[in-house]
């Protein structure tokens, strides 16, 4: 599974420059059916990321899918873009729109940006 964040395009959408990325090489780790289900809908997600002084900065963000890669729709000079460059270590959870209590939560404290 890989985590990207894209910075917006001026158009819809958020599918241009790539902001970070980080891979996370578990062998077989694919995205659940659940996950898809999530991913492909109109669902909120949330984003935690770390700051400089270990404390946890969660916002809500957008967040889809290619393939098995979860893309994240950010700014370059957002906070959770710096957070990731600098502590690739994240938690995402998304959240059923028309079933609250319906989420998955993803954790990844082994992720490294790619050289």
């Amino acid at each position: 599974m890989t985590l990207t964040l894209l910075s917006p395009k001026k158009r819809r959408g958020c599918w241009r420059k790539v902001v970070t990325q980080h891979s996370c090489n578990e062998a077989g780790m694919t995205l659940s059916d659940e996950t898809k289900r999530l991913l492909d809908g109109a669902n909120f997600a949330h984003l935690a990321t770390l700051m400089p002084d270990g404390s946890p900065q969660s916002v809500p963000v957008w967040a889809g899918r290619e393939g098995d890669r979860i893309v994240i729709c950010t700014g370059e000079t957002s906070l959770k873009a710096r957070n990731t460059a600098r502590d690739p270590r994240v938690a995402l959870s998304i959240i059923d729109f028309r079933d609250p209590y319906s989420e998955v939560q993803i954790r990844r404290a082994g992720c490294r940006a790619p050289s």
